[in-house]
């Protein structure tokens, strides 16, 4: 069907790999709105899965503006990012595992020794 929405690359849709800063298509869609949705999307997630650690999620836009999620992956691609993304931002990008580890790490520490307080 032709005006069918295609949602897979191997279908033929088209990946758009988006970096804070860039123009998000002139839809009046703001990167906090975004990052918001986001959040919210991974904060329901590890609430039901526990701690994911690295997301990819798939986002689409109706002809409203609306945000929809098609997917989540628990292991995503980094092939868009190293073929659409600076060199600086691929190293950030790619460190921010380590740093959501970190912050795990460091939580985790924290719970245990509020725990042996009492």
């Amino acid at each position: 069907m032709p005006e069918a929405a295609v949602t897979n690359i191997a279908a033929g849709a088209e990946e758009i790999t988006l970096a804070p800063g860039d123009n998000l298509l002139g839809t009046g869609l703001s990167m906090e709105a975004l990052e918001i949705f986001t959040r919210k999307t991974l904060f329901a997630l590890e609430s039901f899965y526990g701690s994911l650690g690295e997301v990819g999620l798939d986002i689409a836009l109706d002809v409203n503006g609306k945000m929809w999620l098609l997917e989540a992956n628990s292991q995503p691609s980094s092939r868009g990012y190293k073929e659409a993304a600076s060199e600086e931002l691929c190293n950030e990008i790619f460190g921010l595992p380590l740093d959501y580890a970190k912050y795990l790490a460091k939580r985790m520490f924290e719970q245990q020794e509020n725990h042996a307080a009492y």
